[in-house]
């Protein structure tokens, strides 16, 4: 009840702003309106009163924002991915850290389903984070996370491409101009392709259980124990389940296209 006094009043009180303000400050993810808005007398006074207050104090923290405030973080993990978030987690602090440092303009993520995004937001860097994914669903769950800015972009195989288009779009919507430093952060396909046949069959029985065949998800999951990943326009289809059910034959043809996954954390400046 941030603006409790606004459902029967059309001004807050200096406590009530004081509470946004600390909110704000502590880096909440999310600010929220409920019976001020659902049956208050004055529900878009209300919202404008914490927008209005929310962004004043955003503000002064940018101003007063100290470089290189930030401190490793780390969550605990499911045993199966603990080496691949692990990793993941380190790249996030990691540009989070350097975008500190740098002053870098933003930090641009290319994610499936948002995981980096909200890694690299969990370090609250003073850039904000700009996320661009092929679904709409982990668009819409990164509207909710704190500082990240998502937007809708289908990935090509040609992570250049991808990037310049991330580019085009950012600066056509004013966030980026020419020569901004900004920090892009992306899993990038390289190295050799595929996995010897005995590494297949290992991780397709580790997350079939018995069974003779297994989900688009946990073709992903069996892809990850041999650190590979298919092309993104695969990625795509079995992110939204379009593949089904795969046996083992035709898991192991997806795995033979997928490459092993490179973690890059780059610094380039808009072109």
């Amino acid at each position: 009840h941030f603006l409790d006094s606004m459902v029967a009043y059309p001004t807050p009180t200096r406590a009530e702003i004081t509470d946004i303000f600390e909110a704000v400050r502590q880096k909440a993810d999310a600010l929220v309106l409920t019976t001020e808005t659902a049956s208050g007398r004055y529900p878009y006074k209300a919202l404008n009163a914490m927008h209005v207050a929310a962004k004043r104090m955003e503000s002064k923290a940018q101003e007063s924002a100290e470089t290189d405030t930030i401190s490793a973080l780390s969550m605990p993990l499911d045993k199966p991915f603990q080496s691949v978030l692990r990793v993941a987690e380190n790249i996030a602090n990691s540009a989070s850290i350097i975008a500190n440092q740098q002053l870098a303009k933003a930090i641009v993520v290319f994610t499936q389903k948002g995981l980096m995004s909200s890694l690299v937001s969990r370090n609250r860097p003073n850039a904000p984070i700009l996320a661009f994914t092929p679904t709409k669903e982990a668009r819409e769950k990164l509207t909710l996370v704190h500082g990240v800015r998502p937007f809708l972009l289908e990935f090509s195989d040609d992570p250049e491409h991808t990037i310049a288009e991330a580019f085009r779009m950012l600066v056509s919507r004013r966030w980026l101009e020419s020569g901004d430093l900004v920090i892009i952060v992306a899993d990038v396909l390289g190295g050799s392709s595929g996995a010897p046949d005995s590494e297949k069959r290992a991780a397709f029985d580790e997350v079939a259980d018995g069974s003779d065949k297994i989900s688009s998800s946990r073709v992903r999951a069996a892809l990850r124990k041999m650190s590979l990943k298919a092309t993104d326009t695969v990625e795509f289809k079995l992110a939204h389940g379009d593949t089904g059910t795969l046996s083992y034959d035709e898991f192991a043809e997806v795995a033979s296209n997928a490459k092993q996954i490179v973690h890059t954390v780059q610094l380039r400046y808009c072109p």
